[in-house]
């Protein structure tokens, strides 16, 4: 249904890369809803799905407690980028997004990689509840 919402008009990424779990979270969780939401996009879309190129660098706090400010620390340098691109068009694929420091960390990233842009695709967007 998602990949049947899009606009006509919209641009269409080189390669899409689902936010990864952190090893014991996958681990414990046997799927990454990210991936699974990449995975039908790429196949709809008839496009490259990069699952191994992102990793999170250390098991971050769980971000629902938390206000926008930590969120952003907490996300800090939690993530790397093991290649190059070469001016892609890179679509960041997440389930939900509320503040938005989770793909604006992995976002910072890819930039410094060599992407050319950089899109934010999820199913979700939430606000964060301050009472």
């Amino acid at each position: 249904m998602l990949a049947n919402s899009v606009p006509k008009n919209f641009l269409r990424p080189d390669l899409l890369v689902p936010v990864p779990l952190h090893k014991s979270t996958q681990s414990r969780r046997g799927f990454n809803p990210s991936v699974e939401i990449a995975r039908t996009l790429a196949d709809r879309w008839s496009i490259s799905l990069d699952t191994r190129n992102c990793f999170r660098t250390r098991n971050t706090a769980v971000q629902k407690s938390l206000g926008p400010k930590d969120r952003a620390e907490n996300m800090c340098g939690a993530f790397r980028i093991k290649k190059d691109f070469q001016g892609e068009r890179i679509a960041i694929v997440d389930d939900v997004v509320t503040s938005g420091a989770t793909v604006s960390e992995i976002a910072r990233e890819i930039v410094a990689r060599g992407a050319g842009s950089i899109e934010v695709i999820s199913i979700a967007r939430t606000s964060i509840c301050t009472h």
